[in-house]
């Protein structure tokens, strides 16, 4: 959680200063260096108003919220975007992504011979879920036949 702190500390979603990477008061050598750059090159966390990320000072609740709630309208507006089918992506992205669909339906296309497999097992299951329920039934009966025989000893 304090390494979350150090990482949200910087972002105020009020500020308007831009960067394109970490601020300058971040140290390159710092562990989570590539964390905060990537999330600020990402647009997610924007700095102090003075430019600086102060990654060393402990965050408020009221810098906690104002960084979640701005990561959350950039994520939003992301989504949005998506959705809206406005989202411009370079040919090298466009290229991942279809390799990566390519991909997914690949491997869908090798489960559908499976289908009929898998709809057995799911009978199976169901019909060995009843007969365990009536197996339960039968052993609590037995149970109480037992412990009414050894009341009657």
């Amino acid at each position: 959680m304090k390494r979350l702190a150090l990482l949200l500390a910087a972002s105020l979603a009020c500020s308007a200063f831009a960067q394109n990477g970490a601020p300058p008061d971040v140290p390159r050598n710092h562990w989570a260096f590539d964390a905060v750059d990537t999330l600020f090159r990402e647009g997610l966390l924007k700095g102090y108003p003075d430019g600086t990320f102060k990654g060393s000072r402990p965050l408020s609740r009221y810098e906690l919220a104002a960084v979640l709630a701005g990561m959350n309208r950039n994520l939003q507006s992301r989504l949005d975007a998506i959705k809206a089918g406005t989202v411009k992506a370079t040919p090298q992205e466009r290229a991942q992504i279809e390799a990566q669909l390519r991909a997914i339906r690949g491997e869908v296309d090798a489960l559908k011979p499976m289908k009929g497999e898998i709809d057995e097992l799911t009978q199976r299951l169901l019909a060995m879920r009843s007969r365990l329920g009536t197996m339960r039934s039968d052993v609590d009966d037995l149970r109480k036949r037992t412990a009414e025989l050894d009341k009657k000893r």
